[in-house]
């Protein structure tokens, strides 16, 4: 690297200071291999990081359809609502994420909605153990 480098300018912190002698680096060159639709070459393969992102926002969003279930029906049948509108919600909200992270809807539905099943069914299991299941 001597004598490639001919001038260079640091930005310290959060741009407070500038560097422009007796500064000392690091190099170290890290590779990744792995899906991503970050690269033109790579257009259309599942880019996993925007999926994990539209995947919590709609999580985050997807809660509304659930509460609205909640608020519309009384006695038993909310537990019964609440569940099922989850579950669809869960489902299509899987399968957005899919689509946006590019790999099939399908996979995505299913995985969501079974992990959610699971969850809602543990989440049942711990409030019969204790004696608070609604209902």
């Amino acid at each position: 690297m001597r004598g490639q480098i001919d001038r260079f300018l640091s930005i310290d912190g959060a741009g407070s200071f500038l560097a422009n002698v007796a500064v000392g680096s690091r190099r170290y060159r890290i590779t990744f291999k792995g899906p991503g639709g970050h690269s033109f070459a790579a257009f259309g393969t599942a880019n996993p990081i925007q999926a994990a992102i539209t995947s919590a926002l709609t999580f985050i969003g997807g809660a509304a359809l659930p509460l609205l279930a909640a608020i519309f029906t009384t006695g038993i049948a909310t537990t019964y609502a609440v569940s099922v509108v989850s579950l669809l919600v869960m489902a299509v909200l899987g399968a957005l994420g899919s689509w946006t992270g590019g790999s099939p809807l399908w996979k995505g539905a299913l995985r969501v909605a079974f992990w959610g099943a699971l969850a809602m069914a543990v989440t049942a299991g711990v409030g019969a153990l204790f004696g608070t299941v609604a209902g």
